[in-house]
């Protein structure tokens, strides 16, 4: 069975023994570019795949795309759990407010990473609370970055920056 169009997003990553060009980039980006406070690098290789079967997807994960042995594999869930690790740390009403001014598929991701309950409850805030100031919003967003940027700080998140094929985190 084929699923037409759908594209699934899977990171490959070397395993610490064998994370060479990683060590490689950290050594230049503290001799080089002389960045103090760098704890360490990762390199990803992402690839988008899309018109396999579930079957030939898992075996392609397994020899096209990784190594076992020496790489680690990522399915694009990982930012799944991501949000949801961020989502545990914002005040719902923080959330909310930062929401008025998102559109409405930063929207849908937020609410489909949480339960249908709070979800609802979120969303009847939003609308009971009526124009909000732009200020406003956008303190609550600062919040959320704060968040976000201490969960990435203390490893429990990673973001991805950057596109192309390789992204360095």
């Amino acid at each position: 069975k084929f699923i037409m169009g759908n594209v699934k997003r899977i990171y490959v990553e070397k395993k610490e023994p064998f994370a060479v060009k990683a060590r490689e980039l950290k050594e230049e980006i503290l001799g080089y570019l002389n960045i103090p406070g760098v704890k360490g690098v990762r390199v990803f290789i992402r690839y988008d795949v899309e018109n396999l079967s579930e079957d030939t997807f898992e075996a392609a994960c397994r020899i096209v795309f990784s190594e076992p042995p020496v790489d680690v594999l990522y399915r694009e869930e990982i930012e799944v759990r991501a949000i949801q690790r961020v989502l545990r740390d914002v005040d719902n009403n923080d959330l909310g407010v930062a929401l008025k001014a998102a559109n409405e598929d930063v929207q849908n991701v937020i609410f489909k990473n949480m339960s249908k309950r709070l979800a609802t409850m979120i969303k009847e805030d939003m609308e009971y609370m009526g124009p909000v100031r732009m200020k406003d919003v956008e303190e609550a967003q600062q919040k959320i970055v704060g968040i976000i940027r201490k969960l990435e700080d203390s490893a429990e998140i990673v973001i991805s920056r950057g596109g192309g094929d390789e992204i360095v985190v």
